[in-house]
């Protein structure tokens, strides 16, 4: 393996396996070579030349079949790859051969590893999983049928991102019913998570956060809800002012409306008449608070 330290003056010698550059000259045989403006005022090692490179190693060619290959991935031990056509390969060194393993006909556009599962993504909705390593047939799983675009998982949970804001999830393992939360409408080219944030970007700009996979907990039919808990902003001036809190759904001012005066930031509950939900959908679906703020 070449390796480059210093381009230095007549006083340094030079690993080798450098090649004369076109600025400067060689000063004996030994590979050593300098500018020559600043070579003829040198004095000690280190005076001038070309900056420190440090010791490298260039990339090495590898190529697959044909086709195009847009994702790779690694994960207990092994390598995979995916691509058009239900394209799938997978080694234990990237530097040997790769073993032809295609799942179905399928684009895929993105493949991941977690918690003992390997998941590829793709177009209308493709899935598909394979427990432990990426050998013999993978299970399809298909969820929706918008394209997917990239998949990940962290926390517990596997996140599934792609077209007009269609997200997935599922917690522990990827088989199964996956739950959508569709989050805006840019569509999702990626996905990841660290440091207890899931973050997703796509076209336009679009950046959506959460900390959570699942975003608001969903509740069965007939739940009920019998109160609401509200926490002024943090930065909101409220000092001196009166904060309400009252429901915005039907049958929720039956409820008793709470309000406060108060000097700092605070948090009042509301309690409400129970309010039980027609079908299942998230508590923040159902239950808005409004804050009011008025002069003292």
């Amino acid at each position: 393996m070449p390796t480059v330290t210093r381009a230095a003056n007549a006083h340094t010698t030079v690993v080798t396996g450098w090649t004369n550059p076109s600025n400067a000259y060689q000063t004996t045989g030994d590979n050593i070579y300098a500018t020559a403006k600043a070579a003829a005022a040198a004095t000690i090692s280190g005076d001038f030349g070309f900056p420190d490179v440090g010791a490298y190693d260039p990339w090495t060619s590898n190529a697959l079949r044909d086709g195009s290959t847009v994702s790779v991935a690694y994960g207990n031990g092994y390598w995979v790859t995916v691509g058009a056509g239900g394209m799938l390969s997978y080694t234990t060194s990237p530097n040997g051969t790769w073993t032809n393993n295609d799942q179905g006909f399928s684009d895929f556009y993105g493949v991941a590893y977690g918690n003992g599962y390997w998941v590829a993504v793709g177009i209308t909705g493709t899935l598909y999983y394979k427990a432990t390593d990426p050998t013999g047939a993978w299970t399809s799983n298909t969820q929706g049928s918008s394209d997917l675009y990239a998949v990940a998982y962290a926390d517990g949970y596997w996140v599934a991102v792609g077209i007009t804001g269609k997200l997935w999830y599922k917690a522990t393992d990827p088989t199964g019913a996956w739950t959508s939360n569709t989050s805006g409408s840019s569509d999702f080219y990626a996905v990841a998570y660290g440091n207890g944030y899931w973050v997703a970007v796509g076209s336009g700009g679009a950046l959506y956060w959460s900390t959570t996979a699942t975003g608001p907990v969903a509740l069965p039919n007939n739940a009920q809800i019998t109160a609401v808990r509200i926490i002024a902003e943090v930065g909101m001036d409220i000092t001196g002012s009166t904060v309400g809190v009252q429901g915005r759904v039907s049958g929720a001012n039956s409820g008793t409306e709470t309000t406060k005066t108060t000097t700092t930031e605070e948090q009042i509950t509301a309690t409400l008449g129970t309010v039980t939900l027609a079908d299942a959908r998230s508590a923040s679906a159902i239950i808005k608070g409004r804050l009011r703020i008025t002069a003292p």
